[in-house]
């Protein structure tokens, strides 16, 4: 029987994300830490580089210079009480895959995360009839994430963020996961490892009604696959308030299924 053990989650949005709780500080997060029984946290808001043009109305205030705060509020030795503490991103891919961090400015952070699905982005998916059909959206999500591993850029990329899920559509996941074939699954994680990009656990992504049991789950199949095709993982819970369920027990019986063990998730 695998057992697996989360210890870190890099994926954690605080204030400076719109889309956050205005109560999630990264003080507070630490004292949920704790409680969790991790050992690292790591803080990712959304962002959108101002030297990268085309930024929507709602990304273009979180620029590098906006993110930049928390690394000024941060505790110098980078931890507080026995908790590690690193500084990282979740910057936008487009439909036209552009990525919105550039060059310059990626080596301010710690890790870079990449999403590829933020579909119910019109930034993201342009054509809202994708995502009014399971099959087209399920062709867009397997484009953009090649995309994605085949930027020029990409050797900077620590992981891509809740890969293969089809915007905050939960109703919808399984049924669009269903039409990626294995075939492709395995050829796009064999790239993803090649390029040394791990592949994200997404807690908020995992969607069962009994942890001992995943199999109506279309994410078993997949993640299942990334594993035999030597991929790393990182975890983030994708938290947006400190409040919310972080459901590690869950999430570390989905892992064990997938017989994701403690020697496949990367180290920062």
């Amino acid at each position: 029987m695998i057992i697996i053990k989360i210890t870190s989650d890099i994926h954690i949005h605080t204030n400076l994300s719109s889309c956050a709780d205005r109560n999630a500080t990264w003080e507070r997060y630490v004292e949920f830490a704790k409680k969790d029984g991790l050992s690292s946290i790591g803080f990712a808001n959304h962002l959108w580089d101002k030297d990268v043009p085309g930024a929507s109305q709602w990304y273009s205030p979180q620029s590098v210079e906006h993110v930049m705060q928390l690394k000024k509020e941060l505790p110098s030795d980078m931890s507080r009480d026995g908790i590690r503490l690193l500084f990282g991103c979740e910057t936008e891919f487009t439909h036209e895959g552009k990525l919105c961090i550039t060059e310059e400015h990626i080596e301010l952070f710690d890790y870079i995360l990449v999403p590829h699905s933020h579909t119910h982005m019109r930034i993201v998916m342009p054509d809202r009839a994708y995502a009014e059909d399971n099959k087209l959206h399920a062709k867009f999500l397997m484009e953009s994430f090649m995309r994605v591993v085949e930027h020029p850029l990409s050797s900077h990329f620590t992981a891509i963020a809740h890969p293969f899920v089809p915007g905050t559509r939960y109703d919808v996941y399984n049924a669009v996961q269903f039409y990626i074939p294995e075939s492709y699954l395995k050829e796009a994680f064999c790239a993803a490892r090649e390029k040394e990009i791990a592949i994200e656990i997404n807690g908020s992504c995992i969607l069962c009604k009994d942890e001992n049991d995943f199999s109506s789950c279309e994410s078993l199949r997949i993640f299942s696959i990334a594993k035999e095709c030597g991929c790393k993982f990182t975890y983030g819970s994708d938290s947006h308030s400190c409040e919310e369920p972080r459901r590690l027990s869950l999430v570390e019986s989905f892992m064990a299924a997938c017989k994701i063990t403690d020697e496949d998730i990367l180290s920062l």
